[in-house]
């Protein structure tokens, strides 16, 4: 039988042995923490560079991608009835080149003040169907290209929103000129608002190429582009739903997507009634 003070002895060696690696892996983890916090100052520190030097370089390239796609509507318009079809398609390519070069400058501008913080509201209670009324008699330009037609229905006396006005119009236009670039020639879309309990809904409904369900979470990320093409061959930025959703969540409210490869898509807007 072993002396009672041999037992405690070997219990304090245990506790004192327990103790040692539990300080030792507590200061492991105090370490590890420290190089963590490092890296992440770091990478902070590298993204501010990464911001600064995109807006340096957007800054520098508007101007003159603003020059060509102004000189290629000059020369488009001065020379359509002396050049030949080849020449006049050369110009008609700088003019759409162009013009998607400086949608993509203006939009790397809009992601960067989201990343930033720096997206500012300049919110003011505005009526959402003149809105939208508003944006689909611009987008009907489009979508008459393509033969689409272009269905809104809207609820009686819905309340006014605040909103930023400006913003927001970007959210609408990035959504229903999806919904001609991915429909089919001949077919129709649909925009809808309606009040939802304490959320006013605007729902924009496509029957066209859709998007296959392993693609969906690409749709709100920067530069998400998906396999998915335009049926009229347009081409897309991958910025336009990132920047909207940010907006949208900027407003405090959220953007979903509904999509059935080669069915179509949806997408909702909810916007909580009555947020100042």
């Amino acid at each position: 039988m072993m002396h009672p003070e041999v037992d405690n002895d070997m219990e304090k060696l245990y506790y004192s042995r327990y103790f040692d690696e539990i300080s030792a892996l507590n200061s492991q983890l105090v370490n590890m923490q420290r190089e963590l916090a490092k890296k992440n100052s770091e990478l902070e520190k590298a993204n501010q560079f990464k911001n600064q030097f995109l807006s340096m370089m957007v800054h520098d390239l508007r101007n003159p991608a603003s020059a060509m796609l102004a000189l290629s509507r000059l020369l488009m318009n001065d020379l359509s009835e002396t050049t030949s079809d080849e020449q006049y398609s050369y110009l008609k390519h700088m003019n759409t080149s162009s013009e998607f070069m400086l949608e993509m400058l203006h939009e790397l501008v809009e992601i960067l003040e989201i990343e930033s913080g720096e997206m500012k509201l300049d919110k003011e209670s505005l009526d959402v169907v003149a809105l939208i009324e508003r944006n689909i008699a611009v987008n009907r330009v489009l979508a008459d290209k393509k033969r689409i037609g272009i269905k809104f229905s809207y609820e009686a006396r819905l309340p006014e929103l605040m909103i930023d006005k400006h913003k927001f119009e970007q959210v609408l236009n990035n959504l229903v000129s999806n919904a001609i670039k991915f429909s089919h020639p001949d077919s129709e879309i649909e925009v809808h608002t309606f009040r939802e309990n304490e959320e006013i809904v605007i729902a924009v409904i496509d029957y066209g190429v859709g998007i296959p369900e392993h693609e969906m979470d690409k749709l709100f990320k920067p530069f998400g582009k998906t396999s998915i093409k335009g049926t009229g061959g347009e081409k897309s930025t991958g910025l336009g739903l990132a920047i909207s959703k940010a907006i949208v969540e900027a407003h405090k409210g959220e953007l979903k997507a509904n999509s059935s490869f080669g069915f179509g898509s949806e997408f909702t807007v909810h916007l909580p009634v009555g947020v100042a």
